[in-house]
């Protein structure tokens, strides 16, 4: 594809579709290793097929050919192919074709292993002396549970690459391109000074880099720079680790919403796409009022590019720059569209209720409305058609209205339980989905702690792999917005982006020119 497409680095989409989605499914304490030993289950079967073994495999064998390099790796893969050709394999063989032949091949053994057979990734946490560093790594996840997250049970072999900045230029560091921390702790002392470092050079490798505050300044005023010595992935990579780093309180969301800002100058689409999960996820997680101030400043953010890719000479690279910032108008104008309809409802109830029998459907029914009553009626009205694909309304009533008042969609479903879990307990993927969705969206701690002590004694078959992730995303919404809600609106309030009053019109002007 290089050869074909030389305007553009394939690299970088293996950085936005499989390493970036690696890390944000592989976050969460319910998430699974990439190598399940036992599959007994639907649920087992399902994960079996997901993200992680798919983006997350990826990324480890991206991650390998990083370490043998790309002959020794092609070599291995080779041998793979040929020795296992019109048969089956397992992961044991994989590895055995993959490091016989290497000089360190149980040190890469245990690399392998310690990212294919346990869930999540590190945490390298890094302080700095002078010409030293000490790296200490821990288990990076989101969650609530801390006894479950201080497992010592955990730890990786992760391939460590450095380099160093001296008067805004890159500094060589290490004397090979990677170094093997294979314990919790790890020292390194260099011949040569820096003003700063960072770790995990261009995001090859799957961890998350946690620096002290003065180094991370000083590696955005180099994202800021006219002519940055980081290179697209690195910038990109940055914004990863500073949101990856507010996400788990180490550092406040208003140093990482400040810190991002360097992406006004950004021009590249890598680092915009990787910010804009981000984004998505710290927006689902604040209150009406935050949303209109969030979205004040993220029309801040992206105003400077509007003109810049509307004047630029067109390239694919530039195409995919313009999708990407279409996406930010249309995500803001949609979700200022979300706050303003909330003060409306649209009742078709009595249309609904005109209907002959035959002419009824699910999807007639489904209609924009925050009443809570509304909502109910709806439900229970819905419970009466089948949960079948195509016509899986049933479940989409879950995922429509929970933004809206989750505590009464979670009564419809637990007022009709047997009904949901024999209509729609077949399309697994789909039930588990939504009921995630459900319970992910409530806002009030008594009623996840009785969704939780519900499914106990109710199982939800195979929907449980949702119920599992949703109480676990609802505990932690809650505390994002008990510890960091105060923080995000002193930071919103106190830059002025609470007072765009045009916000909406001003994207859909700009979303208009753009198309044009």
């Amino acid at each position: 594809t290089d050869a074909i497409f030389q305007d553009i680095d394939m690299t970088n989409f293996h950085m936005l579709n499989n390493w970036h989605p690696a890390m944000l499914a592989d976050q969460k304490l319910s998430s699974h290793p990439v190598r399940l030993l036992d599959v007994d289950s639907n649920q087992e079967i399902t994960q079996s097929f997901n993200s992680i073994a798919y983006a997350k495999g990826a990324t480890v064998l991206a991650m390998l050919r990083h370490v043998l390099g790309k002959d020794v790796f092609q070599y291995g893969l080779n041998r793979f192919l040929d020795t296992y050709q019109y048969s089956t394999a397992t992961y044991p063989d994989l590895v055995a074709s993959m490091t016989t032949h290497v000089k360190d091949g149980n040190l890469i053994k245990a690399f392998m292993d310690s990212y294919i057979l346990q869930k999540n990734y590190p945490l390298i946490s890094v302080e700095i002396t002078s010409n030293k560093i000490k790296l200490t790594q821990s288990r990076y996840a989101k969650t609530t549970n801390e006894t479950k997250l201080n497992d010592n049970s955990y730890y990786w072999v992760v391939p460590i690459t450095i380099t160093g900045f001296k008067n805004n230029k890159p500094v060589d560091l290490l004397t090979s391109d990677y170094t093997m921390m294979t314990g919790r702790n790890m020292e390194l002392e260099f011949d040569k000074t820096f003003d700063a470092i960072k770790l995990n050079l261009e995001g090859n490798m799957m961890f998350v880099t946690h620096y002290p505050l003065n180094n991370l300044n000083r590696l955005i005023d180099l994202a800021n720079e006219a002519n940055s010595p980081l290179s697209i992935k690195d910038r990109g990579h940055l914004v990863c680790d500073i949101f990856h780093s507010a996400s788990i309180n180490l550092i406040p969301y208003s140093v990482a919403l400040e810190a991002v800002k360097f992406l006004r100058k950004e021009e590249h689409f890598l680092p915009w796409g990787l910010a804009g999960q981000y984004f998505g996820d710290l927006a689902s997680m604040l209150d009406a009022s935050l949303s209109v101030c969030f979205l004040g400043y993220l029309s801040h953010l992206i105003k400077p590019q509007l003109g810049h890719i509307m004047s630029t000479k067109i390239s694919l690279e530039h195409q995919i720059m313009v999708e990407t910032m279409l996406n930010y108008e249309k995500f803001v104008t949609k979700k200022g569209q979300d706050q303003s309809m909330k003060k409306k409802d649209w009742s078709k109830l009595k249309e609904y209720k005109s209907l002959s029998e035959n002419e009824r459907s699910p999807a007639s029914i489904l209609f924009e409305t925050s009443k809570p009553s509304q909502i109910e009626k709806i439900g229970n009205t819905l419970v009466k058609f089948p949960c079948s694909h195509p016509s899986q309304a049933i479940l989409d009533f879950l995922e429509f209205y929970s933004s809206a008042s989750p505590a009464t969609v979670w009564k419809v479903y637990r007022d009709n339980f047997e009904v949901y879990n024999e209509k729609c307990g077949k399309i697994q993927f789909v039930y588990a989905k939504a009921l995630r969705a459900m319970i992910s969206a409530q806002r009030d701690l008594k009623i996840v702690e009785e969704i939780e002590r519900f499914f106990v004694t109710h199982p939800a078959g195979s929907g449980g792999l949702g119920v599992e992730e949703g109480l676990e995303a609802a505990r932690f919404k809650i505390r994002f917005r008990e510890e960091s809600g105060t923080d995000i609106r002193d930071y919103l309030e106190g830059q002025g982006y609470c007072e765009v009053e045009d916000v909406i019109a001003d994207m859909v002007q700009g979303l208009t020119a753009l198309i044009t």
